[in-house]
């Protein structure tokens, strides 16, 4: 296993720790094994563990990768019981957070001057957690509220290592297990790295929500935060802050006066406009990334995973649909020779028609490049000595943008009136 060998050995550690709480669950003993008293090294509470519990808490405990795939199964209600569903939702924004020095020191080298200097304001304690940074609150000197995104310390050297692991344990599962193969576990593998690994970029996230803005221009009913470029960097980025209710909190959408109806109208036309009329979309739509407006109005966050559909695919939504379940003989799209196309025989960068994938760079306000990031912005306002560039492969230099990049009335923005949908307008 060379190099990551340890790293298996700390997987197998705590799947085997929490896997005997599922099958001590499975057997009906889990109210007999006091896991909830510390046993095993699980944390203390007051009623026992439940199933979905024992493997939520593992993937906390594997780190950002896993959180990850523990997210995105928080959205698939057609796949998991309704119990499932919502422990992993605690995901989604409630993840054991980092030790503040480690962000502060983040914070130092990325804008090169301490947060109490850089910003008026600036509050410690994080207002969410998620699997790849951290969220605080906080004030710019002109007054301006803004969110900013940290991203945790070594989180990049380990979402490689644990990539790593599971196109390992895909590819073995895709050799030696006949049943498995049909649903092609190295290629979704792949498309998982994918997207992780374009998360890993705040860059990349800024240009997202640019592009966003600009597609949604002339849709009343749609917020996209603004970026603000001088405090943004690869590992750091400050978007303006976006509030409301979460979109599944039911009692306070009533409690706001909020028509329900209207709303999930407008959902779903922001989605049919993002993947048939402009043809990006974004793809983490978990409830804790959406908050609805008192107005009404439906304010999205985190582009850190998006995806394009192409041309070519707008005509063929059944395949689509198809291509997510196995192809059995009998199957409209059976292939007797092979269930699905092998990814992996296909040169890099290219992808077959009807793939959803994460898009590359976009022409944006933002360059990334080899040199180290330009920390004269911030440094020339707040005198400090600008640190040495770090060393997780994050050389990037953040270019101002002008201000008239955030009209949201720009010429080429989004659809014409006439034909945008009515509850977008």
């Amino acid at each position: 296993m060379g190099a990551g060998s340890s790293r298996y050995r700390q997987i197998g550690a705590v799947l085997r720790r929490h896997g005997l709480g599922v099958l001590a669950g499975v057997l009906g003993l889990g109210g007999l094994v006091p896991f909830h008293r510390g046993a095993l090294g699980h944390a203390r509470q007051e009623d026992p563990y439940t199933n979905p519990e024992h493997v939520r808490v593992a993937l906390e405990e594997l780190g950002p990768t896993f959180v990850k795939l523990g997210q995105i199964l928080s959205t698939r209600h057609d796949l998991l019981p309704a119990a499932w569903v919502a422990e992993f939702a605690k995901l989604q924004d409630d993840v054991a957070a980092a030790p503040w020095e480690g962000i502060r020191d983040v914070l130092r080298e990325e804008l090169g001057a301490d947060p109490e200097h850089v910003f008026a304001q600036f509050d410690p304690v994080p207002l969410a957690a998620a699997s790849i940074g951290q969220a605080y609150a906080a004030t710019l000197h002109d007054g301006t509220e803004v969110v900013v995104k940290v991203r945790r310390p070594g989180v990049v050297a380990q979402v490689h290592e644990d990539l790593d692991i599971l196109r390992n344990l895909a590819d073995r599962a895709d050799r030696r297990w006949d049943a498995i193969r049909q649903y092609d576990l190295p290629g979704l593998v792949e498309e998982f790295s994918r997207t992780l690994r374009a998360e890993l970029d705040y860059l990349q996230e800024a240009r997202n929500a640019e592009r966003f803005a600009q597609e949604f221009a002339h849709a009343a009913r749609v917020r996209i935060p603004r970026v603000h470029g001088e405090t943004t960097t690869s590992r750091v980025l400050t978007l303006e802050r976006m509030s409301g209710v979460r979109i599944d909190d039911l009692e306070g959408l009533d409690a706001a006066g909020i028509d329900r109806v209207a709303l999930a109208r407008l959902g779903a036309d922001i989605v049919l406009t993002m993947v048939f009329d402009n043809r990006f979309f974004h793809a983490d739509p978990h409830p804790g990334n959406m908050f609805v407006q008192p107005d009404g109005a439906l304010a999205l966050i985190d582009f850190g995973m998006v995806g394009g559909a192409h041309r070519t695919d707008h005509g063929r939504p059944r395949r689509h649909r198809a291509r997510l379940h196995p192809r059995r003989p009998g199957h409209p799209h059976h292939r007797p020779d092979r269930t699905l196309p092998d990814r992996r025989r296909r040169r890099p960068g290219r992808a077959a028609a009807g793939d959803h994938r994460v898009h590359g760079p976009l022409p944006g306000p933002f360059a990334v490049g080899d040199q180290p990031r330009n920390h004269a912005p911030a440094a020339a306002r707040h005198p400090a000595a600008a640190p040495a560039a770090p060393s997780e492969g994050d050389g990037a230099a953040v270019q101002s943008a002008d201000d008239g990049r955030r009209d949201r009335g720009a010429a080429g923005s989004g659809l014409p009136d006439a034909r945008r949908p009515a509850a977008l307008r």
